[in-house]
């Protein structure tokens, strides 16, 4: 059991970072949703949030700024479903690409993930300001996500080709 312990403390690690940056979004859209008040102090939106409510023009802004917090929320959930199988499908078949060590896997999984929470941290903060401003960690969690998907698709490969005995392996 220890030795599966060890050898998927890396992913372990960056889902859980991944993971984290779901909640950092979540946790900022609830704050931009729960102050949309009226001028009566009510909450403009009720619980489930409905995006699709009509609200008063004047308080516009607001739904707006809402709205915009809610699709952040859903794209970074959206990108976590898509890359962390990635991400665990390279860490788990990392090590099978010729000339790349299980550390400098595990160092990389791990680098690349807190790199990936950043992004999305800067996707969030920065949509929270405008459409325009979320391109910085948009871009850098997208650039995270292709070498994912590269280097999964290439462990994959290179772990098939060991496994049938086209390539060597150990």
């Amino acid at each position: 059991m220890e030795a599966l312990r060890y050898s998927i403390l890396a992913p372990s690690a960056a889902t859980f970072f991944m993971i984290f940056g779901c909640i950092d979004a979540m946790k900022k859209q609830i704050e931009v949703r729960y102050a949309c008040l009226d001028d009566n102090g009510k909450k403009l939106f009720d619980h489930p949030y409905s995006p699709w409510e009509k609200v008063d023009p004047k308080y516009q802004k607001q739904a707006d700024d809402a709205h915009r917090a809610f699709k952040t929320y859903e794209n970074v959930k959206e990108w976590t479903f898509l890359t962390l199988p990635l991400m665990w499908m390279f860490a788990l078949f990392g090590g099978t690409i010729p000339y790349v060590t299980d550390i400098t896997v595990e160092v990389t999984v791990l680098v690349s993930s807190v790199v990936y929470m950043a992004a999305n941290h800067m996707y969030t903060v920065g949509y929270m300001e405008s459409a325009e401003k979320r391109l910085t960690g948009f871009l850098l969690r997208t650039n995270v996500a292709k070498f994912w998907m590269v280097a999964s698709a290439v462990s994959l490969l290179t772990a098939a080709l060991e496994r049938f005995g086209v390539i060597g392996g150990e």
